[in-house]
């Protein structure tokens, strides 16, 4: 019989921290990284919804980095080893972007599991508390950042038209879609089960029902 996971309601609150600074980004801040003016790349200058968002996201990317690579040195698993490597690269074609329109990184400086954002360092805290109680609950951790990332991105390409930063979103989820196969496919042969906090359950099925996608760093 399989056993089905579910989060408990105290691991809600650092989500809910975090959900709340998806609002953030209309009124151009975020985490309290200050805002600068300047910086402009071929297709205008940013607007303060975008530069929020940026901000933000970078920042998103390590935060799932740090958490896999942390639970990776706890946890012997391939998946936590196959995918940090695709999240540097989110990392990286979020820190180009922020480079092209003279946006401030927030990460000044780069140490594992720390974050200039509170409520992504909050919530790094308690990622990697749940991911060190077992195995599937490591694996459930993974589930539910590639999950969000997907919803959240998702959210900001509303934000924008600019050409460079939906590509880049749209390179970004096509690699959470592959990681959340991976953490999908991990729980079944593990006999577990996952069940979707933000995705509905027919867009979660359909993922990790579909192939792997080619193309993502």
């Amino acid at each position: 019989m399989k056993t089905d996971i579910r989060v408990a309601g105290s691991y809600f609150i650092g989500l809910l921290l975090l959900s709340s600074f998806m609002g953030c980004a209309s009124d151009g801040t975020s985490g309290g990284t200050a805002l600068t003016t300047g910086g402009e790349a071929a297709n205008g200058a940013a607007t303060a919804s975008e530069r929020a968002d940026l901000t933000f996201i970078r920042e998103e990317e390590k935060l799932a980095h740090d958490v896999y690579v942390s639970l990776g040195g706890k946890w012997d698993l391939p998946v936590f080893s196959s995918i940090p490597p695709s999240e540097s690269g989110h990392m990286a074609a979020i820190g180009t972007l922020l480079v092209a329109y003279g946006i401030p990184d927030p990460i000044t400086n780069d140490v594992a599991n720390q974050f200039s954002d509170p409520a992504l360092q909050a919530l790094d805290t308690q990622l990697l508390a749940k991911g060190a109680v077992s195995v599937d609950e490591a694996l459930q951790v993974g589930a539910l950042i590639e999950e969000y990332d997907l919803v959240d991105i998702g959210a900001r390409r509303a934000h924008t038209t600019k050409p460079d930063i939906l590509a880049t979103y749209d390179q970004l989820t096509l690699g959470s879609r592959n990681h959340l196969r991976g953490f999908h496919s991990q729980l079944v042969a593990r006999n577990q089960t996952y069940e979707p906090q933000f995705l509905s359950q027919a867009e979660y099925d359909a993922i990790v029902s579909s192939a792997h996608e080619k193309g993502a760093p």
